[in-house]
Order: structure tokens, then sequence, then C-alpha cells
């Protein structure tokens, strides 16, 4: 299965790579992470080419401040189960300042909240790229997550 962050806006620190590039090496053993990052705009415009970039196959999943939150072995089960599936393009989308229109909204497949809080785009990205790390390593039965 191919992950890749939609993410836009490109960084504006290098505060974050180094930890992103570690979970993103971690990573490696189990998925291949990539990243796809989008000019900052305008709302409908910044959809408007998340959408176009979207393959039609992907199973595509928004972070959102309103979505649902899940706990990390939920995100470990949702992404056994799309591994099981044989899902071939898994993305997270993290849209811009002011969020995405609603014709993004009714494309993707899942709308999820790492919080109720509300955080800067770079750390966002290192909370999912840890967070996807714990997981598979959740599935594999590693040692990282204490349950």
């Amino acid at each position: 299965m191919n992950v890749i962050i939609f993410a836009v806006g490109k960084p504006k620190t290098n505060f974050f790579d180094s930890a992103i590039a570690e979970y993103q090496k971690r990573l490696s053993r189990w998925v291949k992470l990539q990243w796809r990052f989008f000019p900052t705009s305008n709302k409908a415009e910044e959809s408007k080419q998340l959408l176009a970039s979207l393959p039609t196959d992907a199973y595509a999943i928004l972070l959102d401040e309103r979505g649902v939150q899940w706990s990390t072995p939920e995100l470990a089960q949702h992404l056994e189960k799309l591994q099981n599936q044989a899902t071939k393009n898994l993305i997270f989308i993290i849209g811009g300042a002011h969020g995405v229109d609603d014709s993004l909204m009714m494309r993707v497949d899942f709308t999820w909240s790492l919080s109720k809080l509300v955080f800067p785009h770079e750390q966002v990205r290192l909370m999912l790229a840890e967070q996807l790390y714990r997981a598979y390593d959740i599935n594999a039965n590693g040692s990282y997550h204490h349950l």
C-alpha cells in the first residue's frame, strides 16, 4: 500500500524536519511514506488542486478538527483493515489554514480529527508521521506502543 500525505503549504521552518524524517525512516519497514505539498491559495483553489490530484482508486482520509477522533489502536485497526482489503493508495490530506470546501469533504472516505485542539500544520505533519509509525508498530506486534 502506498501511503501519501497531501499537505497544503510548504514547511516554513526545519524545526520538525529531523523528527519527521526519523519516523519516515522507521515506517519504511512496512510502508513507503510519500509527501506531496500543494501551494497555499484560497480554500476553493486548494480544494480543487487536492481533489484533482486524488487517484480515483485512493482511500482518502481528511484531517479536520470536525472529524471523528480515533485512539491509536483504532487507527492501527483501520490501517490493518485497509491493508487486508488490498487498498493500493491511502492518502491523508492536511488542508489549508481555512480548511477545505464541500467538494473535497464529499470525496474523502473518512474525516479524522487528531484532537479538538488546533495545531500548526508542521506540527500536524509530525504528529501524523509518528501516529502512523505507532499504528504500524502495533500491527507488527512491536514494542513502541504500550497497551
